[in-house]
């Protein structure tokens, strides 16, 4: 029974706070999804760590991620993606390709090396991150502005 409730002070945590933060973002006007985005944030084990860096945690920051998706999902239909198609794919590429090329520029700079094999896999997490925030900044502005 302890190790029930271990397990579930994370969760609890969590889903408590999002649903704080998802009120004030209402109130803002603020999609949900970024308060969802910021609870994780600022409650994972990187910033506040009121939730612990395990395999446990790590699971369910994957169905965050699948939820997540699947809201963006909802919020895009085939009409308005076909409207906005040059600014999603024209616009999400070159952010994308942009993104890549300053963190391959500033890897370089800081003495990484694509043929000496000294690009370590905290440089590649950093990269996608960076990619992954950037795209999905860029989908939530869209998302506010088909909102207003």
């Amino acid at each position: 029974m302890e190790a029930a409730r271990v397990a579930l002070l994370p969760v609890l945590v969590l889903l408590g706070s999002a649903v704080l933060v998802v009120i004030a973002c209402r109130r803002l006007h603020l999609p949900p999804m970024i308060g969802y985005i910021v609870t994780g944030l600022a409650l994972g084990p990187y910033a506040l760590a009121f939730v612990p860096d395990t395999d446990a945690t790590r699971h369910l920051a994957e169905f965050g991620v699948v939820f997540l998706m699947f809201s963006i999902g909802l919020e895009f239909s085939l009409p308005k993606l076909v409207v906005m198609r040059r600014v999603v794919f024209g616009l999400g590429l070159a952010q994308v390709a942009l993104t890549i090329m300053l963190c391959v520029a500033a890897s370089l700079a800081l003495g990484a090396g694509w043929l000496r094999g000294r690009i370590g896999p905290r440089l590649v997490r950093a990269v996608n991150v960076v990619c992954g925030l950037t795209i999905l900044g860029f989908a939530l502005w869209q998302l506010a502005a088909l909102l207003r």
